[in-house]
């Protein structure tokens, strides 16, 4: 079996994998990024960058990812059961919507140009370590069947929430508490795009819209359903998936011609929580480390932010030092702790629709608290702004009035 030594193995080439990938090749360090996956290729997520993402973006990408024409969202709207929230970004600042389709070949592009070991169509399967040296190893094949074994001073997993490492380490569990199915497909002749993200709250779930190009109405349309709404929409997901929209109150009209562009495609269940982000050589980044629901945070951003933790850890502690990777996780908690739980709280509001009802009537009637939350989950304020006795008290005498 062919075998290749290098310092850093990479699981995965999205977000997380390339922006680590590229950051320690810029440090010195021979890095190979697998992927499972041949680029460009579509990838099941909302396709909306927050303000904070935008910012990193920019460093990483070199022009590159503007380049791909992303359209710019100056805030979000909201709609449940009649209540309409508007919210705008705080000045100068605007988030993006962009396919991972184009987001995620730019990045990995952008790492093997760092020069970064590109390597596509290889589906990990298998590692360990070196019982002599300590020196990790992962072990794949290609579709042809050949199989390549790749030995690392660090192995860095950033394959999403299914990634073989984290979960036969027993790092990574489902989270129960927060159960979600996705289903996703791009359409195209969707009326009335805006430059808002669109979250759409229903009481089994919500369904968010993020535009890709004015002129043909084609927009990412993704839900978010609950486990029952999940069981019933089986075995006729599309069926399921396009009466859901045009039964919508705020949505219907929008996609009475709208028609599939992409295939509709189904995930989940989607929450998980990780135990360990880093130990013994191995480190987790993106949602490998723990997922956060579209609704209330952006994935993109913690992915790009973690990987960049994880880097500078290493260019500090040294690639073989223990200290660089629990550095790298106790940086990672602490800065993402708030956010989780800002998150957590949001999503048990949904789930009461009494309670989601009273928050939208709040958000509706205060423009400033509305911004105030759309710039805390669009990752420009700490989530200490909204989780604070001052803001909460204010929540709630705006929505009983």
């Amino acid at each position: 079996m062919p075998n290749d030594c290098v310092d850093v193995v990479i699981v995965g080439a999205g977000p997380a994998g390339s922006a680590a990938a590229l950051e320690l090749c810029r440090q010195g360090l021979s890095v190979a990024l697998l992927d499972k996956a041949r680029f460009p290729r579509d990838k099941i997520c909302g396709d909306f960058l927050t303000p904070g993402s935008v910012g990193l973006l920019r460093e990483l990408g070199g022009g590159e990812v503007e380049a791909e024409s992303p359209c710019t969202l100056r805030g979000m709207r909201m709609t449940f059961e009649g209540y309409e929230v508007l919210s705008e970004f705080p000045a100068a600042r605007h988030g993006w919507s962009l396919s991972r389709r184009k987001l995620d070949a730019v990045l990995a592009r952008r790492a093997a140009a760092a020069g970064a070991n590109l390597v596509e169509e290889f589906r990990v399967t298998d590692f360990g370590a070196d019982l002599d040296t300590g020196a990790r190893w992962v072990e794949g094949s290609h579709p042809d069947g050949t199989r390549r074994r790749f030995r690392a001073r660090l192995v860095i997993e950033a394959g999403g929430r299914h990634g073989l490492i984290g979960r036969r380490l027993g790092w990574r569990v489902d989270d129960p508490r927060l159960v979600r199915y996705a289903l996703w497909s791009h359409m195209e002749g969707v009326r009335d795009l805006g430059d808002r993200g669109e979250m759409h709250i229903f009481e089994e779930g919500y369904v968010g819209v993020a535009v890709l190009d004015h002129e043909t109405g084609l927009a990412n349309v993704t839900m978010a359903l609950t486990s029952a709404r999940w069981e019933r929409a089986r075995g006729h997901v599309q069926e399921n998936f396009l009466d859901l929209l045009r039964r919508h109150p705020a949505l219907g009209r929008r996609f009475r011609g709208a028609r599939l562009a992409s295939a509709v495609r189904g995930l989940g269940p989607l929450a998980c929580r990780s135990h360990r982000l880093a130990a013994d050589r191995i480190a987790m980044v993106g949602d490998a480390g723990g997922f956060i629901d579209p609704f209330t945070g952006e994935g993109v951003f913690i992915a790009l932010s973690g990987a960049r933790m994880l880097a500078r850890a290493v260019a500090r502690e040294g690639i073989e030092s223990p200290e660089a990777l629990a550095s790298y996780e106790r940086e990672f908690r602490a800065t993402f702790a708030s956010k989780f739980r800002l998150c957590r709280l949001l999503q048990r509001m949904i789930a009461r629709p009494w309670l989601a009802r009273h928050v939208a009537r709040a958000l509706s009637s205060r423009k400033d608290l509305a911004d105030r939350m759309v710039g805390t989950t669009g990752d420009l304020l700490p989530a200490s702004s909204v989780l604070n006795p001052l803001y909460l008290g204010r929540l709630l005498i705006a929505g009983m009035l």
